[in-house]
């Protein structure tokens, strides 16, 4: 009996361990695969990315220097909110609101405004419903938040610019949208601090004019003109505003700087096929794209030597982000299919698959920050630094994609 009694005691000893070491093993596996390599090489706190709405993880290895990133979906919603991962998103935007930067977005069905925090919750701000949103632009000044929402009606697009008086960061919203309706201006830009916007106006006879307004539209300002009427506006620093002519294929490209100190343009870029760009915060570095005979290729331009240089990663300007002046974030496709680019892109006859790369124009290296599992074409990227949050839309379905970043 007391043999059969310390065989039953050894046994459960065993058992026990076994248990034991059972789990030291999953919280082990757990914790490993929850750890990330920073760009430096340090094991830091785990990076979410999040086609939203999912809830699967996984863990992957970049093929250029084999770092771990923990890749885990979230959900994003609130109670009585809609689900973030079912939103069609028109517009994302980063604004200064009272020295903090506030991550602000338009619903494409409904034309409702959200604000995002440093935890992703959704936050309504608006109490009008405006369907078939189009893009969007957002600022802010003295009387409170203010928006241009654009939507389609009938084939036709219908602009409205709004006030939104948001009483304070903690208050519960949904907030008062006073609406007007205004021009329909063929390109819109909104100054960094976003005080004041600009937009192209195309004339009866042909052409078009800039203007630069405040809000109230009482302060129109015509700071440039051009026999032509399509132009893309980018206003990346309070003085300077960069023009380029829409990009086609077929057609060669112009770039102009406009300096608003002086009112004098300055072409920066000129004869380019397919020509798109960006300008980095200081107006100093441009990235632009040039058509190939079945592709495209990525310089960057330098305003203070004048000079070009063929960039080691290819992507088009419009799927970047600036982290600041040196710095980009970007969605670079995996592969780029023979095409006539920009236009096939464009009008959805080719759809890339893209990876997250972060490249330092200045020390001319590039990393790759997300290896995306399935087929995202990002546009829109947006930083908001302060949150230290990346996001972007998928071109395809408009659906918002988030990605954490270390510096």
């Amino acid at each position: 009996m007391k043999k059969a009694i310390i065989i039953i005691l050894i046994l459960l000893i065993i058992a026990s361990l076994a248990v034991i070491g059972y789990l030291i093993y999953s919280q082990n596996k757990t914790g490993a695969s929850n750890l990330i390599r920073s760009l430096s090489g340090a094991i830091e706190a785990p990076i979410s990315l999040f086609p939203v709405g999912t809830t699967t993880s996984d863990t992957i290895a970049t093929t250029s220097d084999q770092m771990a990133t923990s890749t885990q979906a979230q959900s994003l919603g609130v109670p009585n909110q809609p689900e973030l991962s079912q939103m069609n998103i028109a517009s994302l935007a980063v604004i200064t609101i009272n020295k903090n930067l506030q991550t602000i977005l338009a619903d494409k069905n409904s034309g409702n405004i959200y604000s995002l925090d440093d935890q992703n919750n959704l936050k309504r701000l608006s109490n009008a419903t405006l369907p078939a949103m189009g893009e969007s632009y957002f600022g802010s000044d003295t009387s409170g938040w203010r928006a241009i929402l654009r939507q389609e009606k009938n084939g036709q697009i219908f602009t409205n610019i709004g006030l939104l008086k948001v009483t304070s960061s903690t208050s519960t919203g949904p907030f008062e949208l006073k609406i007007s309706a205004w021009i329909n201006p063929s390109a819109l830009a909104v100054v960094p601090n976003g005080s004041k916007i600009a937009y192209l106006e195309t004339q009866p006879g042909g052409g078009a004019n800039l203007y630069t307004n405040d809000w109230n539209l009482k302060s129109a300002k015509k700071v440039w003109s051009s026999p032509l009427k399509e132009w893309v506006v980018n206003w990346p620093k309070d003085n300077l505003i960069s023009l380029t002519s829409r990009a086609s294929f077929d057609y060669p490209g112009v770039a102009y700087i406009l300096d608003l100190k002086t009112n004098q343009s300055k072409t920066i870029l000129s004869d380019v096929n397919g020509l798109m760009t960006n300008a980095s915060p200081d107006g100093q570095r441009i990235i632009y794209s040039k058509s190939l005979l079945n592709s495209f290729s990525l310089y960057q331009y330098d305003l203070a030597t004048g000079t070009s240089r063929l960039l080691d990663f290819n992507t088009l300007p419009s799927k970047c982000a600036w982290f600041d002046n040196d710095i980009l974030y970007c969605a670079v496709p995996k592969t780029i299919p023979a095409g006539r680019y920009p236009d096939d892109w464009y009008q959805g006859k080719v759809i890339f698959s893209d990876n997250i790369w972060r490249i330092d124009l200045k020390q001319r290296t590039t990393l790759l920050v997300y290896p995306l599992k399935g087929n995202y074409d990002l546009i829109n990227l947006v930083i908001n630094k302060q949150t230290g949050w990346l996001y972007a839309l998928d071109k395809s379905n408009s659906t918002l994609q988030a990605f954490t970043l270390s510096e």
